[in-house]
């Protein structure tokens, strides 16, 4: 991934991680996903689509609820993106 790219589903799956107090493991043997896929994925890689299936049954969403959370963009974008939701 270019520097300075972030991946909205990699944030989110952080952070649902995290509420649930799940590490990396948890998470990986509750969705039947790699622990180095949710790895690549949390440090701004893309999913496959088979992999943002997992995610959504985990999460449970529909997938095409994920599909535009899946492209990086850049960090400077996502952080005015996060700051603007906050308020």
């Amino acid at each position: 991934m270019p520097n300075g790219q972030i991946s909205f589903i990699g944030e989110l799956v952080k952070n649902i991680r995290k509420e649930h107090g799940w590490s990396q493991e948890d998470f990986a043997g509750l969705s039947g996903i790699g622990v180095r896929t949710i790895q690549r994925i949390e440090s701004g890689e893309k999913a496959n689509v088979e992999t943002l299936r997992a995610i959504a049954t985990i999460l449970n969403l529909d997938v095409s609820t994920l599909l535009p959370l899946n492209d990086p963009i850049p960090g400077d974008e996502f952080a005015r993106l996060k700051s603007e939701t906050r308020q």
